[in-house]
């Protein structure tokens, strides 16, 4: 009945990270790379700007039950799992974190620069460009840690019947292509054409989610990961 509960929690879990991330990153605006037009931005989208991040934060509550009910999945917790598991877990604490503030810091700096004089407006625009960089290091790295744990489980998921094999690939295949995304959206590429490489690097991985949610909620409780 335990494992039945933990099941039936990552299935719902699962299913509502891809929602959330999907609407969350789907309103979320570009954000350009000079710091005066990323401010701009932030100030036109006040009133989206707050709800869209408070959904994309939800989403990474979410993925604890999603990341707790695949483990308990495994009949067997392979070391793939076993690293897995706390990897998504720190990644979406990290990611909380990170997106914080968001809504928060860097939401309060850019209305702040409207009204402030010369001087203090360049003092405002260089303390965002600082922590704007540090916020973009905490999200490469909480991403690759979530990322990553998805390439495990993928990896775990083809010695374990419970899941389909196609489903398997398709885990190893999103991990690597959301990895590939953040660092050539991020390091290389850049600008707007970055981040489109970086949003179509997550379709894989919604779909990923999506698939894992629906075979937990009809897994049978044979075992600690029954058959779908």
């Amino acid at each position: 009945m335990q494992t039945r509960t933990l099941l039936r929690i990552g299935g719902i879990g699962a299913l509502g990270v891809a929602l959330t991330q999907v609407v969350g990153n789907g309103l979320h605006p570009p954000i350009p790379g000079e710091t005066a037009a990323a401010m701009e931005v932030i100030r036109q989208a006040a009133g989206r700007w707050i709800p869209v991040h408070l959904t994309i934060t939800l989403s990474y509550f979410l993925f604890i039950p999603f990341a707790v009910g695949t483990a308990a999945a495994f009949r067997q917790r392979p070391a793939a799992v076993r690293v897995a598991l706390p990897l998504v877990l720190v990644g979406a604490g990290l990611g909380a974190a990170q997106i914080l503030t968001h809504y928060t810091i860097f939401n309060q700096l850019a209305a702040a620069a409207v009204s402030a004089t010369s001087g203090m407006d360049a003092m405002l625009a260089q303390t965002f460009t600082v922590l704007w960089d540090y916020s973009v290091g905490m999200e490469v790295t909480h991403l690759l840690a979530i990322f990553g744990s998805v390439l495990l489980f993928g990896i775990a998921m083809l010695s374990e019947p419970a899941f389909r094999r196609w489903l398997a690939f398709l885990g190893i295949g999103a991990g690597t292509v959301a990895i590939a995304g953040i660092l050539l959206g991020k390091f290389v590429i850049q600008g707007r054409t970055g981040d489109l490489v970086f949003g179509f690097g997550l379709l894989p991985l919604i779909v990923w989610t999506v698939g894992v949610g629906i075979s937990l909620l009809r897994m049978r409780p044979a075992g600690a990961g029954g058959t779908p």
